[in-house]
């Protein structure tokens, strides 16, 4: 397929995967009462129960053409407020073998101390069943043929210094838009991933569902040949919620969302607050890592995390409150979770460090307690993104024997880091 037929469908890409997500975008709030009048229960943090390692956060690089050294360094870089410290990047293996761009992308994303997978939208037309790179099929007797093409991608992005972290088997194999796709059965699934997968060479994730349908996986999973070469469990989120896949976690295998996303196209905190709780969700939900959909302003896209000048959007801004600061190795820890009716919370360490992520989607400011169980801490120093601010530095706050009290600002996300 040659590269000046992907401009059009670059743009119907947009259109059809945007129309994917109906999360409907809440109704704008008013900020009524900016001086708390109300105190939430405490927040018990208890740093001895550890849940799930964090691998990251992360987005999307699948037809944005090559990254700016600016643009990466507002995405991936790490060194000041006004980067948002994205920690996974996702690339697009072209079927059409155009990978130059992508290679540089995981250059750039890796060189800022992120982590990169990759995943195919459709095989190579001649290993589908329609001789098409949309709405096919693979051929069954081109499986082992499909595990080396996926090798080859892998071992092109270890050429450029990149050893990938996972390759995933497709996007959205139970989706077939009017773009790029390949349709895949639960059991073609599970007979791939036990018969073909140790060709790829890579860390394997599954399937990507759109909706992340266990029933794409389960099957998989309750193999034992099949369950043996799975390393991660990959799922989307459109028309559904994050939820606690145990029968993955049994097993023993990592969980990514691996996209999703919310448009914001008049940049309002209140739609940033709701990928700020999903994202919550997710983690509370013991999986191991969020990736948006696109970071870039493409074609009129409406989901981005950076604009035209590299600057982070509100949605930006409300991924960044986590990306930032809760690093790949990071363990999550046992917080109260709701103190107050609105308010949502989650914490973090890696030993050395607490992360707490406090979002309030009240239009009051509430002031809220916290109590650390099992840590010595002296202070911690909040970081806030509201309709005012984006990811602000605000005071320094003291931790007098594991506790303390901050006041969270309507409509706002606030991470508390310790010094």
């Amino acid at each position: 397929m040659k590269k000046t037929f992907y401009l059009p469908l670059v743009f119907a890409l947009f259109l059809m995967s945007c129309s994917k997500n109906d999360e409907i975008s809440p109704v704008p709030k008013t900020v009524t009462d900016t001086i708390p009048t109300v105190t939430a229960s405490t927040v018990t943090v208890d740093l001895s129960r550890t849940e799930q390692t964090i691998d990251g956060f992360g987005g999307s690089t699948a037809w944005s053409g090559a990254l700016t050294d600016g643009q990466a360094d507002a995405i991936f870089g790490n060194t000041n407020n006004s980067q948002m410290g994205l920690s996974i990047c996702r690339l697009r293996i072209d079927p059409g073998q155009n990978w130059t761009e992508e290679q540089a992308n995981a250059q750039k994303a890796n060189a800022r101390g992120a982590i990169v997978f990759a995943t195919p939208w459709s095989p190579p037309a001649s290993m589908t069943t329609n001789d098409s790179t949309m709405h096919g099929e693979l051929d069954t007797t081109k499986y082992f043929s499909f595990a080396l093409y996926l090798k080859s991608f892998g071992d092109y992005i270890k050429n450029a210094g990149v050893t990938l972290a996972a390759i995933s088997l497709e996007n959205e194999p139970d989706y077939k838009p009017d773009y790029e796709s390949c349709s895949w059965t639960n059991s073609e699934i599970e007979t791939f991933t036990k018969k073909n997968a140790p060709a790829i060479g890579y860390p394997f994730m599954i399937a990507e569902s759109f909706n992340f349908d266990v029933s794409m996986t389960d099957p998989s999973l309750d193999d034992s040949a099949a369950c043996a070469n799975i390393s991660y469990i990959g799922g989307h989120l459109y028309g559904t919620n994050p939820f606690i896949y145990t029968n993955a976690i049994n097993h023993g295998k990592k969980i990514w969302m691996t996209e999703h996303y919310y448009d914001n196209a008049n940049n309002e905190i209140t739609i940033a607050l709701e990928a700020a709780k999903e994202i919550n969700d997710c983690m509370c939900d013991n999986m191991n890592a969020y990736v948006w959909w696109w970071m870039l302003p493409l074609n009129g896209s409406q989901c981005n995390l950076i604009d035209s000048s590299n600057d982070l959007t509100k949605n930006g801004c409300a991924i960044g409150q986590f990306a930032k600061w809760i690093r790949p190795g990071y363990k999550r820890v046992e917080a109260t979770p709701n103190p107050y009716t609105d308010i949502y919370v989650s914490a973090y360490t890696n030993e050395n460090k607490i992360v707490i992520i406090l979002i309030n989607t009240n239009t009051i400011s509430i002031k809220q307690p916290i109590t650390i169980q099992n840590g010595n801490i002296s202070s911690v120093t909040p970081y806030e993104t509201s309709d005012s601010k984006n990811i602000a530095t605000l005071s320094n706050i003291a931790v007098s024997d594991g506790s303390l009290i901050i006041n969270l600002d309507a409509l706002s996300i606030t991470t508390l880091v310790s010094n």
